[in-house]
């Protein structure tokens, strides 16, 4: 619900899998996602998008639903399950560390296990999961992707 109107239904995992928009995919989750902003580009027959510090190829699957964004801006969103970054703070919690990290010019959050063993200034490479992506045009919030 936002202003009294409900943004979408659906079962938590469903919810959390495929958010409608912005709204609903900044609420479901623990950390929350993380959104940054990027600019979709075609690349070697494909499709890729391009955000602070690092480039990402887009999945096939995702080419018709981003190509009216080709060469334009949108809003990238990605779980804290997966993210390739710089360490800037560790904090464990137990049954599993939240970092803060540095990914370009932007701050975002990953969650890893209890047994990761990392420290600031480090350099990681977590992978992210292309069928996990999330975009979302960066006027409406609506989702894309």
């Amino acid at each position: 619900m936002k202003d009294g109107l409900t943004q979408q239904v659906g079962t938590p995992l469903e919810v959390y899998a495929r958010p409608r928009n912005r709204i609903v995919a900044s609420f479901i989750g623990s950390p929350s996602m993380n959104f940054l902003p990027g600019t979709v580009h075609a690349s070697d027959g494909g499709m890729c998008l391009e955000a602070s510090g690092f480039r990402l190829r887009i999945g096939s699957v995702y080419h018709r639903s981003l190509e009216k964004y080709l060469g334009q801006r949108v809003t990238f969103g990605m779980r804290p399950e997966a993210i390739p970054a710089t360490v800037e703070v560790v904090e464990p919690l137990g049954a599993e560390i939240l970092l803060d990290m540095r990914v370009g010019n932007d701050t975002v959050v990953a969650r890893v296990p209890p047994h990761t063993r990392t420290e600031p200034r480090q350099l990681i490479h977590l992978a992210f999961s292309p069928d996990r992506m999330h975009s979302c045009d960066p006027e409406t919030d609506e989702a894309v992707v």
